[in-house]
């Protein structure tokens, strides 16, 4: 059966320029989360154990970068989910994250965690379990106005019960692997 891993997820993950800015802020405000997962906007999480990752799946994930061109996204935008004391970055080019996740949840629908309440909001958390969601908004507000990101790819991830996150395979959209 393939029952959903906490230990696994799809994610985007932004270049190392925009991490290592966005890591600085994360430091002060997500210091609980950063060493077990990588700056990311989520599209699957939890998803399927790593024990069965195989050849289909990964053409699946192919597939559904196959139908996707490679994007730009500012992550200036601060928002929060207040009541979980969460603050994010809040991409400014959603059209292409939202098609993605959707096309992974009609893909595996049964890793569809990521829709609440009949929405689903694409972000990169930057801070949480925050007392003061307005003053960190207030602090961060500017911060991340130049971090643009140019998005090629999204990426299958897992850890292990006691390690980070790494980065398992990466699904080139449009079918098209940089350059090195």
């Amino acid at each position: 059966m393939n029952a959903p891993s906490y230990k696994t997820a799809v994610v985007l993950i932004p270049d190392q320029i925009a991490q290592n800015r966005i890591n600085e802020i994360r430091a002060v405000h997500d210091s609980s989360k950063i060493n077990r997962w990588m700056p990311h906007v989520t599209l699957a999480y939890p998803f399927r154990s790593e024990e069965q990752f195989d050849d289909d799946l990964y053409q699946k994930l192919q597939t559904i970068a196959d139908s996707v061109d490679a994007f730009t996204c500012n992550h200036g935008e601060i928002g929060s989910f207040r009541r979980a004391g969460i603050v994010y970055s809040n991409p400014s080019n959603r059209g292409p994250i939202k098609a993605i996740m959707k096309a992974i949840v009609r893909t595996f629908p049964r890793y569809n965690n990521q829709k609440r309440g009949g929405r689903f909001t694409p972000h990169m958390t930057i801070g949480s379990k925050v007392d003061d969601v307005d003053m960190v908004i207030a602090e961060v507000q500017g911060q991340l106005d130049e971090v643009n990101n140019h998005y090629t790819g999204f990426h299958l991830i897992a850890r292990g019960d006691d390690t980070p996150f790494r980065i398992v395979r990466t699904f080139y959209f449009g079918g098209n692997v940089p350059q090195e």
